[in-house]
């Protein structure tokens, strides 16, 4: 066991560092836009400066759903946490919150699968459905307090389970039973070891002319999830450039999230050159960017990579 302690609340915010005095980290959640009790920028900055650790647990209405749901909540999950400023290849939590036949929630998981890597999917709820998506491949789990579902009080495959409730009912209690419960900090900070790599390094780090360079290709369901190398200098990073596989497919349309920005835009089918596009990041966010999410919405077949410099 790590020893790490965390709360976990939705609507409760605290007023300054000393309500979280007792604690090493947060489980902030995600939802649809809009929705209050959402993480914001905002907030994981100041939860960073703080020094506490963030997990993230998306739950709209806790119940899971179909494939095509899985799809869409994971697609909203990452645009999200990206934009607050979450590293990519921390797990996100997914919240079936209830008692539940796990194989209820197969294809919502397969969904999500579509989406993210089932390396940073994770589930929250019942020990059954932690232990049943867990055989599916997903490298995370939270075990929800009403140990009463199914599958009781097994914490085995979980990272993190609850605990119980303050008396005031502003926060659950959380204990990590791992050290690496998937936790991360605005700046990239992670309580992954720090020998776990997260880009491979693609420019001449000596070349003044291109400080940094980095790059990767999008996976078989169409997703690059790109991050900046830990301690890095995101200005340093000014332009985004993307290319198509054309022997393999047409142009595809892609929705691009860069992380810390205002939010997602699109490169439509007919926007590219010669299986190229090129995009120079605003001075505004070139302090405060340090990862990006893409998403191909069309041409999905159709292999691309991503490099920043």
């Amino acid at each position: 066991m790590s020893g790490s302690s965390g709360y976990d609340y939705s609507s409760w915010r605290p007023s300054s560092a000393k309500e979280l005095s007792d604690v090493q980290f947060v489980c902030r959640y995600l939802s649809n836009e809009g929705n209050s009790k959402n993480l914001t920028l905002q907030e994981a900055q100041e939860l960073t400066s703080w020094g506490k650790f963030i997990v993230c647990v998306w739950e709209t209405s806790g119940k899971g759903g179909n494939k095509a749901q899985g799809a869409a909540d994971a697609i909203a999950a990452v645009a999200m946490a990206v934009a607050c400023g979450w590293p990519a290849g921390r797990p996100i939590y997914f919240a079936i919150d209830e008692d539940v036949d796990p194989a209820t929630q197969d294809d919502y998981f397969d969904g999500l699968a579509t989406v993210l890597p089932k390396s940073v999917i994770g589930a929250y709820g019942e020990a059954a459905l932690i232990e049943r998506w867990r055989s599916f491949g997903a490298g995370w789990g939270f075990l929800a307090e009403s140990t009463g579902w199914e599958g009781g009080d097994n914490i085995s495959g979980c990272q993190i389970q609850q605990t119980g409730t303050d008396p005031s009912n502003n926060y659950d209690y959380d204990i990590a039973l791992v050290s690496d419960y998937g936790g991360w900090q605005v700046g990239g900070k992670t309580t992954a070891p720090v020998s776990t790599p997260v880009v491979t390094t693609a420019g001449d780090s000596s070349n003044e002319d291109d400080p940094m360079a980095i790059q990767a290709k999008s996976d078989s369901t169409g997703l690059v999830l790109l991050q900046w190398p830990q301690g890095s200098n995101p200005a340093a990073v000014h332009v985004l450039q993307f290319y198509y596989d054309g022997a393999f497919g047409n142009a595809p349309a892609l929705r691009v999230d860069l992380g810390l920005t205002t939010g997602p835009w699109v490169i439509e089918e007919n926007d590219w050159t010669g299986q190229r596009f090129v995009y120079e990041i605003p001075d505004q966010f070139r302090q405060t960017a340090f990862a990006v999410s893409v998403k191909a919405t069309s041409n999905t077949g159709t292999p691309f990579s991503v490099m920043a410099s």
